[in-house]
């Protein structure tokens, strides 16, 4: 048994994927950049920080040298098998921050996230952004005073659910 300890302060890792047994990846806000994501190779779990400063939310990958990751600050993540670097930062219109909650797909051009965007004043709306294989894109819905919390592919209907 292997067990993760912080650097400094808190760690919540809260949302997990793998590919195998041995590729498995545990993410979450820490209080230091170094403790947010952590990957487990089959014998011990490592510290795999990205290069910036990040809040992880929502992970999923189509193997192990095509990971996503959605983090507090609108901003979208790619693991090439080697580390982590920023893909891009989405801006929500009219909204002061976006957050990724969780994120899902079936294809390495087929990625859905979903979560909320706010503005100072507490006014919210839930999102969910789509990964064609080139950008991250704002789904039209009408604004829908919700926080996405979660978004799963069921395969027997090929219907995303959230």
């Amino acid at each position: 048994m292997d067990t993760l300890e912080a650097i400094e302060g808190y760690m919540e890792l809260f949302y997990m994927w793998g590919v195998a047994a041995n590729d498995l990846w545990a993410i979450g806000p820490a209080y230091r950049n170094a403790d947010c994501i952590w990957h487990y190779n089959g014998i011990k779990w490592e510290r795999t920080p990205a290069s910036g400063f990040i809040e992880p939310c929502g992970i999923w990958g189509s193997g192990k040298n095509n990971i996503w990751m959605g983090s507090t600050d609108a901003s979208y993540w790619h693991y090439d098998g080697l580390s982590w670097s920023k893909f891009c930062q989405y801006k929500i219109e009219g909204y002061d921050y976006a957050l990724t909650q969780r994120m899902d797909g079936i294809a390495p051009n087929e990625i859905f996230a979903v979560g909320f965007a706010q503005k100072e004043d507490g006014e919210y709306k839930g999102i969910i952004m789509h990964y064609d294989g080139k950008n991250w894109k704002q789904v039209s819905i009408p604004d829908l005073i919700v926080i996405f919390a979660k978004i799963l592919y069921n395969p027997e209907t090929d219907e995303y659910i959230m």
